[in-house]
């Protein structure tokens, strides 16, 4: 696994005892291996979240306060497959990219929902908004002057385009 920054420890559940959360894989994009959620498994941390195994990757998670703040949940930018070295550009996929939110109850993992990314060839992580803004993250376009503010709740995700000039996002979708 590749470390895109240092792991979150962070009790994503409510129930006294902390998860790591590691945010996502190296800049080169070359590795399938990305960011995952592990939890206190006896006396041992193992990986429960993905909880699955090959496409879609999780290659960049942050957490994300739901609710007033209380609630946490882990949003990822999920690759639907990985670097085919076709394409001759290192981080290229042959589909789009997509935003999805997942919370942790009692140990179980619930999805959220997702949304698919537009023009998400080259996005990057999904950054944290300020403090006021619950619930929200941006996501950030690294080869074009774009940004999406994207709402995570207990329904679902929708996300709309920051203006440039006043920094509000447009209509969701």
């Amino acid at each position: 696994m590749f470390l895109e920054g240092p792991p979150v420890f962070v009790d994503l559940d409510d129930d006294g005892v902390a998860e790591i959360v590691v945010s996502g894989r190296g800049r080169d994009r070359t590795s399938p291996i990305g960011a995952a959620v592990l939890a206190r498994r006896g006396a041992t941390y193992k990986r429960i979240w993905p909880d699955w195994d090959g496409a879609p990757y999780a290659i960049y998670a942050r957490v994300v306060a739901l609710e007033g703040g209380r609630r946490k949940a882990v949003a990822a930018v999920l690759e639907p497959a990985p670097f085919d070295g076709k394409s001759g550009v290192r981080g290229e996929t042959a589909a789009g990219r997509e935003l999805a939110a997942w919370t942790l109850d009692a140990g179980v993992l619930r999805e959220l929902g997702r949304t698919r990314l537009p023009d998400a060839r080259r996005v990057s992580e999904p950054v944290f908004e300020d403090a006021a803004a619950v619930g929200a993250v941006r996501v950030r376009y690294m080869t074009a002057p774009r940004t999406l503010r994207c709402g995570i709740r207990e329904q679902g995700i929708d996300c709309g385009e920051v203006s440039e000039a006043s920094g509000e996002a447009t209509a969701a979708r």
